[in-house]
C-alpha cells in the first residue's frame, strides 16, 4: 500500500487481468478492471518526467470501450514504445495476449498529445515453444546465434558476446515501409512479416483508429480476401455437386 505523497522515478509492473473490487482512480472511464486500476495507480505514483513499463492486455489497447482511456494516457504521458509479446508468453497460466507499454509521465500543465512517433515492435519468438508446453526450442544458426529467440543474448562461435535481437533493434528498427523481415519460426520454417517501426501520432489519433495502440493494427493490418461473384457461384456449384455425389454414395 502506498501513501498519496509517495512518488517514484521508475515503475515496472505486470498487473493481474480481469474484474476487481476497486474502481480506477480516474473520471475518464468507470472501471474496476485490475489492469485499468494499475495503469492509473502507476501514473499517479510516477514523478513528472519519470518512466514506467506496464504490461496490458490487448483489449485496453484496441477496444472501442477504452478509447477515452488511451487518449487520456497519451495526454498524461509520452508513450515511447509498445512491445507485442507472444500469445503464449504466460502459458499455461493464461493465454491472454499481452503488451509491454513504456511511457514517461508529463508535467500536469502539458496536456497536448505528443508529436513524436511511437516505436512498436512485435516479438514473435521468445525462445520457447508457442504452445502450452513452453519448452526451449534451442534453435541456433551456424554462428551459434538464436534462430527462435529475439530476447536472449548469445556468444558467437569465435567467443564474441552478442546482444539479443530486441536489444540490438531497440527504438531504431523499422521495416514498416518494406515487405517485412525474414525470420525462423519454432519449427525451423522460414517466415516473412513486418516486425517493427515508428508509428506517427496522426495515424493513431485519426478517427477510424480510435487511438488504437496495438502494434499489429499498424504493422500487420487485416487484409480481407475478396472473391468475385463468378467465383462465388462456381464455389456454390462445386459444393452442390459434392452433396449430390454424397447422396449417390449413401
Amino acid at each position: 500500500e502506498f501513501k498519496k505523497e509517495d512518488q517514484w522515478d521508475y515503475i515496472i509492473t505486470n498487473p493481474p487481468v480481469g474484474a476487481g473490487t476497486i474502481k480506477a482512480e480516474t473520471s475518464v472511464v468507470s472501471s474496476n478492471r485490475t489492469e485499468v486500476c494499475f495503469l492509473y495507480k502507476v501514473i499517479n505514483l510516477l514523478k513528472d518526467g519519470k518512466k514506467a513499463c506496464i504490461l496490458l492486455p490487448d483489449g485496453i489497447l484496441e477496444n472501442a470501450q477504452f478509447t477515452k482511456l488511451r487518449k487520456d494516457l497519451l495526454e498524461k504521458c509520452d508513450v515511447e514504445a509498445i512491445l507485442s509479446l507472444p500469445k503464449f508468453a504466460f502459458a499455461p497460466y493464461t493465454k491472454e495476449k499481452m503488451f509491454a507499454v513504456f511511457f514517461t509521465k508529463k508535467n500536469k500543465e502539458i496536456t497536448k498529445i505528443q508529436k513524436e512517433p511511437i516505436w512498436m515492435y512485435i516479438i514473435d519468438n521468445d525462445g520457447l515453444a508457442n504452445s502450452d508446453k513452453r519448452f526451449p526450442t534451442k534453435l541456433r544458426n551456424n554462428r551459434n546465434g538464436w534462430l527462435h529467440d529475439e530476447i536472449s543474448g548469445w556468444v558467437s562461435t569465435d567467443g564474441e558476446e552478442m546482444d539479443g535481437l530486441l536489444e540490438e533493434r531497440w527504438l531504431k528498427f523499422d521495416d514498416s515501409s518494406a515487405d517485412g523481415t525474414d525470420w525462423i519460426d519454432e519449427k525451423g520454417q522460414a517466415a516473412k512479416l513486418k516486425k517493427g517501426g515508428f508509428v506517427v501520432i496522426t495515424r493513431i489519433t485519426e478517427q477510424k483508429a480510435r487511438h488504437c495502440l496495438l502494434p499489429e493494427y499498424y504493422l500487420r493490418p487485416f487484409k480481407p480476401n475478396f472473391i468475385t461473384a463468378e467465383e462465388l457461384v462456381s464455389e456454390i456449384g462445386s459444393i452442390e455437386q459434392e452433396i449430390r455425389e454424397l447422396k449417390v454414395i449413401t
